[in-house]
């Protein structure tokens, strides 16, 4: 059985694999594929947590209106 990729040459376009390792990876199901592929996806993971805060000046430009503050006359 040829999927699309395969047929077109998109798959594999160097012909780094041999005719057994495509006959295993087509008879694979995705989970273990997935099992395969967890110390890779683990190692290229991104760590640590975003660099990007809030500004001080964008916090205190904007204004925050309470319930019982009043409606401004203009737009």
């Amino acid at each position: 059985m040829s999927s699309p990729l395969q047929g077109s040459g998109r798959l594999d376009p160097q012909g780094r694999y041999s005719p057994e390792v495509r006959a295993e990876l087509l008879s694979m199901s995705a989970a273990t594929i997935d099992r395969y592929l967890a110390p890779a996806k683990a190692t290229e993971q991104l760590r640590g947590t975003a660099t990007t805060k809030p500004s001080p000046l964008l916090r205190s430009s904007i204004t925050v209106r309470k319930a019982g503050d009043e409606v401004e006359a203009g737009p």
